[in-house]
């Protein structure tokens, strides 16, 4: 079992290693409040530092379901929108309980965020629905589809990136005054980036930004779309993979497929700046992603929807008219040079898109709407 941090602290942040989504969306948030000079826990998982053998094992479990099993996935959305984890307390969920009780009795926090549905439900189970001894904000990380797992009983706040997600809470009888619309917590990075703004043409290659998560031939077939730009096409391009934690599983045949001059990074804490360097993101709808394409001022086009909980997202995405679907590698170039046509015109059309509808300073927001409940509520 891990060890917790003893030492009192302001404010609490709750993750969970479950895709890049919640740990993307704690970490922006850590960073806002040492921004604002709050004291912080920085994110902590509960759920590894109770379990880390069987949350590696889950963890890759989920990810292997969602590249190669989606039909099976879709199924366990399905359920857990109907029976809440939280709501049947099992072996793993009690020693989960039990050291979050620890946790919160050692450090005795004034302001809790979560970023993860189940935390809310273990909170409720402790202190069920009288007031807490703590301000609780629960930070929710999907957009416009919201699974109900994130619903609970426990007396605190929630935090939604849109409208759409707002009305959902309220249609489930949550109070319209713990509900607030924030927008998806991007690190503030984000807002400090120089945007680019140099149009693809003759003298400037067209940027494109891949982050593979899909199965082997379709990410062989994508990057064989995008490289056959430059060959067939004659379009100056620059390409950078960023594998993440798809590294072990893609490295050696993303090596094999590209050139030697393109850059292939791992696991990267650069995102702010790539993102914000590049004119095109091609990747999967995770919430994380699409937030940031936007705050980037970054045009995506989505190659995979995790179902369930990622459809919120792209169409999200499609409604701001900053991003498109892609389901078949084999529309990729064709979907590319119909974003150059006329000078880039649809191009720059979806990136000046992507930036009005932007929330650079979600996760101020939220570090500010934290301490503002926790004040106000008396803690």
């Amino acid at each position: 079992m891990a060890q917790l941090p003893r030492s009192s602290s302001q404010t609490a942040v709750l993750t969970a290693s479950f895709g890049d989504g919640h740990d993307s969306a704690a970490k922006g948030i850590v960073s806002a409040l040492e921004q604002s000079d709050v004291p912080t826990t920085g994110p902590l998982d509960l759920l590894k530092a109770a379990k880390p053998v069987t949350m590696d094992l889950l963890s890759a479990a989920y990810r292997m379901a969602i590249t190669r099993w989606p039909w099976i996935w879709k199924k366990l959305y399905q359920v857990a929108d109907h029976v809440p984890v939280g709501d049947v307390p099992v072996d793993f969920t009690r020693s989960v309980t039990r050291l979050m009780a620890e946790f919160f009795n050692s450090t005795q926090p004034v302001a809790v965020i979560s970023t993860y549905p189940i935390y809310g439900h273990l909170i409720e189970q402790l202190f069920g629905t009288q007031s807490l001894p703590f301000s609780l904000l629960t930070v929710v990380t999907d957009s416009t589809t919201i699974n109900r797992a994130w619903l609970n009983q426990a007396k605190g706040h929630y935090a939604v990136t849109d409208k759409h997600s707002a009305d959902f809470l309220l249609a489930n009888a949550i109070p319209e005054e713990r509900i607030h619309i924030t927008g998806f917590p991007v690190n503030p990075a984000f807002a400090r980036q120089p945007k680019r703004t140099a149009d693809p043409g003759k003298s400037n290659p067209l940027k494109i930004l891949y982050t593979p998560s899909t199965g082997i031939p379709l990410v062989r077939k994508t990057l064989q779309e995008i490289l056959d730009l430059s060959r067939q096409e004659k379009l100056p391009l620059q390409l950078t993979v960023v594998l993440g934690r798809h590294e072990k599983r893609l490295r050696k045949i993303v090596a094999a497929t590209v050139p030697e001059s393109t850059n292939v990074i791992g696991w990267t804490d650069r995102m702010p700046a790539l993102l914000s360097s590049h004119d095109l993101l091609i990747g999967k709808a995770g919430g994380a992603a699409v937030h940031e394409a936007l705050v980037a001022g970054c045009p995506m086009l989505i190659d995979y929807v995790v179902p369930g909980q990622e459809e919120g997202n792209a169409g999200l995405l499609l409604a701001h008219k900053a991003g498109l679907i892609v389901r078949d590698p084999d529309d990729i170039k064709s979907e590319i040079l119909s974003l150059l046509e006329n000078s880039s015109e649809r191009l720059i059309a979806m990136r000046l898109a992507a930036l009005q509808h932007a929330r650079p300073a979600a996760a101020l927001k939220i570090a500010e709407l934290a301490v503002e409940i926790a004040t106000r509520e008396g803690h």
